[in-house]
Parts: structure tokens; C-alpha cells; sequence
């Protein structure tokens, strides 16, 4: 992970005292813990009848398609998979680059 600070896992590693895989267990919770809090209220919306009832479940998917088109662009852009991105979505499997010990001069 280089000495990019700003990498959500190396945050969470330096923030949480974890190793790389304690880091990777606690994004993933802290994921599912934010999809449920999404996904609660919404399926706890009241009604205000039929005409705002469709703008709010107009209103509510468009913020849903939002995060799902950051999740899209982050396997589609190469930023972060490379040319692997779809396949890499598709399996859930990320091939991990050897360690480089780097030499300053």
C-alpha cells in the first residue's frame, strides 16, 4: 500500500492499530453497518399519498443510483483495478501485487 495516506485501508490500519487484514474486516463491517442505515429508514418511509409517495421513491432511488454509480466508476475507471475491473467485480478476487522493498539513494 505505498506511503499513500489517504487510503481507506491504510487509515483504518494507523487509526485502529490493525493489520491489513483487521483493516479490510472492519471496512467491510463498517460497509454493512452503512448499507443498514440506509436501507432501514427506507423500508420505514410512512405515506403521504400517491403523488408524493412517487416523488419520495423517485427521490430515494436516484440517492441509491448515486452510490451505485461511485461503485461502478470505481471497477470501471481503472483507477483502482486496472483492466481487471470487471472481472474483478464479478469475482470479488484482486490479485495482489508482490512486496517492493524500496532502496533511497
Amino acid at each position: 500500500m505505498g506511503e499513500v495516506r489517504w487510503n481507506v485501508l491504510k487509515v483504518v490500519m494507523r487509526q485502529h492499530m490493525l493489520d491489513l487484514d483487521g483493516a479490510m474486516d472492519w471496512a467491510c463491517k463498517y460497509h454493512e453497518g452503512m448499507q443498514r442505515r440506509f436501507l432501514t429508514p427506507v423500508m420505514q418511509v410512512p405515506s403521504f399519498g400517491d403523488e408524493v409517495d412517487r416523488d419520495v421513491s423517485e427521490y430515494i432511488f436516484h440517492l441509491a443510483n448515486w452510490v451505485q454509480g461511485n461503485t461502478c466508476c470505481s471497477y470501471e475507471c481503472g483507477r483502482y483495478f486496472g483492466d481487471k475491473g470487471l472481472e474483478v467485480r464479478r469475482t470479488g478476487v484482486v490479485a495482489l501485487l508482490p512486496k517492493v522493498k524500496r532502496t533511497f539513494s
